[in-house]
């Protein structure tokens, strides 16, 4: 079987979905019968060194780079122009290049698996929408917005590549409920597998939590981390109201915030007046030191506006879990984490646009460690359990043998 993995970014680039798809196309090669082509662009996300277009090899899986543009993320004219070089070039390649028995389309740029659904029609190419976030949905969450043509033409097209898709790979139960609402009645073949840690468990590095700590003055703090994208579907007023309310209680509570997105340009504006509250902010940090610094975290933090419940679900609850730590969420309890989190005594959870009940939350994990500790050790107990890569990823591979054989 040839499988085609298509996403606009794929290893070496150390974006969420390119770490994902990596790992999915390492472990179906690990398989004599199955050929994996990871389907990408030139374009960068985390990436210094530039990729040159065409086709190399990483261990057992092809990867095939289609030249596209490459401003990145930095600006909106450049991100579609990178997005529409990329999907015309993969359009291309799966309709005149070497046919494919399956595609598995992911959410990179938006909409990409309309080049999967051409390969479908004309090659007779089996179909997988592996969705990360709900399109168009997520880009129009209140309600009022959707009655725009614009939105109904791209829920039009949403629902044709429903139409057309064998399979659609969800990563929560509230995204399925969103999909089968959508559905206008149609049955829709849909399987729930949670996404993974991208934090790898062997990689060498030079860094210890200590080292990170010192680097950082964070020696003697109660270190509260929030780690990836901070974006518009997440609540970065009530952390850091929220955390202003905090520290007011317990002044040796230091907030460190790890990445990029539209929440964190807000905060980062937020706390230039209001410099004696401690805040830190740092880029995107190299995978091989993810488990380091996520574990030098005393507290993590994960938020979601409710109005994103069942459009997106926050992957980095995994990587929170594969070092043990509690975690705190901010949104509403019908979240697919905040649910987990409830039943397996993982930390706590407070409603979204609540700075009060944030702050009170996140004091009882300062004023009662006994309490951190129970959390970091459900924690421990849930992740090998159920959280570790092989779970999900033997879900794959059993969808995608119940797939070929029909």
């Amino acid at each position: 079987m040839r499988v085609v993995i298509l996403n606009h970014f794929f290893y070496p680039d150390e974006a969420a979905t390119a770490q994902l798809n990596g790992d999915l196309a390492q472990s179906l090669s690990e398989s004599d019968d199955i050929t994996v082509i990871g389907l990408c662009g030139v374009t960068r996300y985390a990436l210094k060194e530039k990729q040159a277009p065409g086709s190399s090899r990483w261990e057992k899986v092809t990867i095939q780079r289609m030249a596209c543009t490459d401003f990145g993320t930095k600006n909106i004219p450049g991100r579609l122009s990178d997005y529409a070089t990329f999907f015309f070039q993969a359009i291309r390649y799966l309709l005149f290049g070497p046919k494919s028995d399956l595609v598995i389309a992911m959410t990179s740029p938006p909409l990409i698996v309309i080049a999967g659904v051409l390969a479908k029609i004309f090659r007779g190419t089996k179909l997988i929408y592996w969705v990360q976030d709900l399109y168009p949905e997520i880009i129009a969450p209140e309600s009022s917005k959707r009655e725009r043509p614009v939105f109904r033409a791209l829920m039009h097209i949403a629902q044709w590549v429903d139409k057309h898709t064998d399979m659609h790979v969800v990563p929560g139960e509230c995204m399925r409920e969103t999909l089968r609402k959508r559905s206008t009645g149609r049955k829709m073949n849909i399987e729930v597998i949670p996404n993974w840690s991208i934090v790898p468990t062997n990689a060498s590095t030079p860094l210890t939590t200590m080292d990170f700590r010192e680097k950082w003055d964070l020696e003697k703090r109660f270190v509260i981390m929030y780690s990836g994208n901070l974006g518009r579907a997440h609540d970065w007023n009530t952390i850091a109201e929220g955390f202003r309310l905090v520290y007011e209680k317990h002044p040796g509570a230091v907030l460190l915030i790890i990445g990029y997105g539209y929440g964190k340009d807000r905060l980062a504006q937020w706390h230039t007046s209001r410099q004696d509250i401690p805040v830190t902010f740092l880029p995107h940090q190299p995978r091989s030191d993810l488990k380091t610094i996520l574990g030098s975290a005393d507290l993590h933090l994960i938020s979601q506006s409710p109005e994103f419940d069942g459009l997106v679900v926050p992957s980095k609850f995994y990587g929170i879990a594969s070092v043990f730590k509690p975690v705190h969420f901010i949104g509403s309890l019908h979240n697919t984490v905040s649910k987990t989190i409830h039943t397996h005594c993982l930390g706590s959870v407070s409603q979204a646009y609540d700075p009060e009940q944030f702050a009170s939350c996140v004091s009882k994990f300062i004023s009662h460690p006994d309490y951190a500790v129970n959390c970091a050790q459900a924690m421990e107990e849930w992740y090998l359990r159920e959280g570790t890569p092989g779970v999900p990823l033997a879900h794959w591979k059993k969808a995608i043998k119940a797939l070929s054989q029909r």
